[in-house]
């Protein structure tokens, strides 16, 4: 099996770069969180946005 090197650049993210990057996350975390453990039982899944942290 052959690999290709993958030509990959870091760079810092912007603030509001970060910003997007932290809801971003969270709203996938939700959406596993629905997917894998189903609904919102007894409120189980209550997510509010955090933010500069």
């Amino acid at each position: 099996m052959s690999r290709k090197k993958a030509n990959v650049k870091l760079v810092r993210l912007t603030d509001k770069g970060r910003e997007q990057f932290i809801l971003d996350n969270q709203e996938a975390f939700r959406y596993g969180a629905l997917e894998e453990f189903g609904g919102m039982r007894d409120g189980m899944f209550r997510f509010r946005k955090v933010m500069n942290q």
